[in-house]
C-alpha cells in the first residue's frame, strides 16, 4: 500500500494585518505603501559651503597624470582602486555628523569609490579597524601617509577645541 505523503504545513506569519495595505505578510513598518516624509531639502548656504570645500580640494589635490585618484579605503571587494572625476567620491574621514566642526574642511575629505564609501558609511577609521573586518586598514593608518595627515588633522582639531579618535587608540 502506498502511503499518501502530506503536504508541509506552511509556516504561519505573526504578522498583524498591515494598517497601510491590508496585506499579512509583512508588518506596517516595513509597508511599501506607508506615505514617507520628504527628504528634507538641502539649504544654499549649506549648497555653497559643500561645493567650495569640494573645489578647494580638487585645487589642493589634483588627480595623476591619467587623470585619476587613488581611492584611500580599499575596503571593498569590488573597489575601483583608482577613480575619475567621473566616479570620485570625497569622503569625509572624520564622519561630519559627529564631527560638525570638520563638516567644511577640505583636510577631511579623502578620494573614495562608491563602493568603499557605501561600506564605510558615517563610522570612523578607528570603528572599521576595531571591527576586524578590514584588515587592509590597520596597514593603512601604519603608514607615513596617514601619520602625516593625522598630524595635520590635530592641529586643526586644536584649533576647533575637538578630540579626534585615532585609530590605534
Amino acid at each position: 500500500m502506498i502511503e499518501k505523503m502530506s503536504k508541509p504545513k506552511a509556516k504561519k506569519n505573526n504578522y498583524k494585518k498591515c494598517k497601510y495595505c491590508g496585506g499579512r505578510n509583512h508588518s506596517s513598518i516595513m509597508c511599501f505603501r506607508k506615505a514617507r516624509k520628504p527628504l528634507r531639502q538641502e539649504s544654499i548656504s549649506h549648497k555653497i559651503k559643500r561645493t567650495a570645500t569640494a573645489k578647494a580640494w580638487f585645487v589642493l589635490n589634483p588627480p595623476d597624470k591619467d587623470g585619476y585618484w587613488e581611492c584611500y579605503l580599499h575596503i571593498s571587494p569590488r573597489c575601483l582602486s583608482r577613480v575619475n572625476i567621473e566616479n570620485i567620491q570625497l569622503e569625509h574621514v572624520y564622519p561630519k555628523g559627529k564631527y560638525k566642526e570638520l563638516r567644511y574642511r577640505h583636510e577631511n575629505l579623502k578620494p573614495s569609490c562608491s563602493f568603499c564609501n557605501d561600506l564605510k558609511r558615517s563610522n570612523t577609521i578607528n570603528a572599521l579597524v576595531k571591527s576586524g573586518m578590514f584588515p587592509m586598514l590597520e596597514k593603512m593608518v601604519c603608514s607615513q601617509e596617514w601619520k602625516k595627515w593625522e598630524v595635520q588633522m590635530a592641529q586643526l582639531a586644536s584649533e576647533y577645541q575637538i578630540r579626534l579618535e585615532s585609530p590605534l587608540e
